[in-house]
């Protein structure tokens, strides 16, 4: 009104009054009073209208700014519901389309970016062996930490423990950490690990009270993770920790199922091959049954029939019944070898076989198993020879049970040989073994049935269906001479003949010189 007051030396015209009413900066006049007194009553009325009009335009003016600016805030809440409503329904897809945990985590901080124009969105996960905070994924302008050092090196994998800087603090407290000018943080900005500007937030990750990892946010604007944001956001993160455990958890069922799955097919392949190796028991057992009922009745028939020829017919000559009395001998002595194979398998078996080492002559033991299997080998047109060197060859070892071993293969040799055959044993000394082999030309036998023929009860076909026999003498000799450190091989094709050697190692040997034992 100070147009008005230099003007009260002279007369106000009402043009004056009312240019100075529409003038004023505020609602109506204070002194519109004093300004109006120089005009007629009726000039005086027109001042007074105009003057309340202002103030009535001033006020509606007013309440329209406030309107308006309830409607930007109402239309800023309704983009961020529809924000927050478009990123809940974007992360409710997350779990049903991610192939694996780890994409899940990279996946989310895209949504968010996209969602809230983020300047940057990480998550953190608890690895609670190591009680840290690993980075696993990250998105936005910086894709890189700057440590304190100055060295620049990917997120990917830093670590942080929990009560250090503002994600740590906010895994320690378990509560969010907002920061709403990063600018005026010196602490944040001296960390180097973010961005200069604008606002950030740290949101725990939590399922059933339990810290899963943080969400980190930055947005360029101061202030914008306020009360309404973070309301939003602190479930959605809780949503997100829930996901990630829950497939956590799926990945986990998987590898369990996977695992077990293997252990059911490996428990399945085990049970059908425990079944396929019952099978091959009973069949074994039901050959070994039939095989000795063979060996054991085709003996006792000859004793019973060579028996009750002597007893019944008494007109025979001296040189028949000593040939019948011989036979009977020879059967008798059959059962006698098959009946101590036998009992000798079950101690083996028990591991309780004797054993009674002293000092022994390879070469004379070996002539002595010739010796004793030469009348045998003879009366079936076979030839056999030993070819021993003469220099005593001196083992410690079983001199019985060594008997016994190359006795089974003589007896295997002599079956297995047909009419104008031979047989042949060698002894000779190898620079670490002694090695005795027995060769005959026999009907051989086939390369892939060598291992199969020293396994207990087991027989080649083609022999058995020549010459019999339990299954037991191979397995018997095979034993024997692995009680004594030793191995046995042998080396046979069908038609050829088959040689069988064993091999006692010089660890067995003793002086020449030394005594026997007593």
């Amino acid at each position: 009104m100070a147009n008005i007051s230099k003007k009260k030396t002279k007369t106000a015209t009402l043009a004056d009054v009312l240019a100075a009413i529409i003038g004023a900066k505020k609602n109506g006049m204070a002194d519109l009073g004093n300004a109006v007194k120089g005009l007629t009553p009726r000039e005086r009325n027109i001042a007074e209208k105009v003057a309340a009009m202002k103030t009535e335009l001033g006020n509606k003016s007013h309440m329209a700014n406030a309107v308006s600016d309830s409607l930007h805030g109402m239309n800023t809440d309704f983009q961020r519901a529809m924000l927050l409503l478009s990123a809940f329904t974007r992360l409710s897809n997350i779990l049903s389309t991610c192939e694996s945990a780890g994409e899940i985590p990279h996946r989310i901080v895209k949504i968010f970016i996209d969602a809230f124009n983020f300047d940057q969105c990480s998550i953190m996960l608890y690895d609670r062996t190591g009680d840290l905070l690993v980075h696993v994924a990250g998105a936005g302008q910086m894709d890189y930490f700057e440590t304190l050092e100055g060295k620049r090196r990917s997120k990917e994998g830093l670590s942080l423990k929990p009560g250090t800087g503002a994600a740590g603090i906010a895994a320690k407290t378990m509560t969010p950490v907002v920061i709403n000018d990063i600018a005026a943080d010196a602490a944040f900005v001296k960390s180097g690990r973010g961005p200069t500007q604008g606002s950030a937030a740290c949101i725990p990750m939590l399922f059933r009270e339990r810290l899963i990892g943080v969400a980190n946010f930055s947005h360029p604007s101061p202030g914008f993770f306020d009360g309404h944001i973070m309301r939003a956001l602190a479930p959605m993160v809780n949503s997100i920790g829930q996901i990630i455990e829950m497939a956590n958890l799926q990945s986990e069922l998987a590898v369990i199922n996977q695992s077990l799955e293997k252990t059911v097919a490996k428990k399945t392949d085990d049970l059908e091959q425990i079944n396929e190796r019952l099978h091959n028991a009973n069949r074994l057992k039901d050959d070994f049954i039939a095989n000795i009922s063979h060996e054991l009745r085709t003996p006792l028939t000859s004793i019973i029939g060579f028996t009750r020829l002597l007893i019944d017919f008494h007109g025979m000559d001296e040189e028949e019944r000593t040939s019948y009395l011989k036979i009977i001998i020879e059967r008798g002595q059959s059962l006698e070898k098959l009946l101590n194979d036998l009992l000798d398998l079950s101690r083996m078996e028990s591991g309780n076989m004797p054993m009674n080492v002293d000092r022994v002559n390879v070469g004379e033991l070996v002539s002595r198993g010739v010796e004793q299997f030469r009348l045998m080998a003879e009366g079936n047109g076979i030839a056999i020879s030993a070819h021993i060197d003469h220099r005593p060859l001196l083992l410690h070892a079983d001199p019985r049970r060594l008997t016994q071993a190359l006795g089974n293969l003589l007896h295997n040799a002599v079956k297995y040989t047909g009419q104008g055959g031979s047989i042949e044993v060698l002894v000779k000394e190898l620079p670490t073994e002694i090695m005795v082999s027995v060769h005959d030309t026999g009907i051989g036998i086939d390369a892939s049935q060598h291992d199969i023929i020293f396994e207990r009860f087991r027989q080649v076909e083609n022999r058995r269906n020549k010459a019999g026999g339990a299954g037991i003498g191979l397995n018997l000799a095979k034993q024997i001479i692995e009680l004594h450190g030793g191995r046995i091989w042998v080396e046979s094709d069908p038609g050829h003949g088959s040689t069988f050697s064993f091999c006692i190692p010089m660890e067995m040997r003793c002086d020449v010189d030394a005594p026997p034992k007593n």
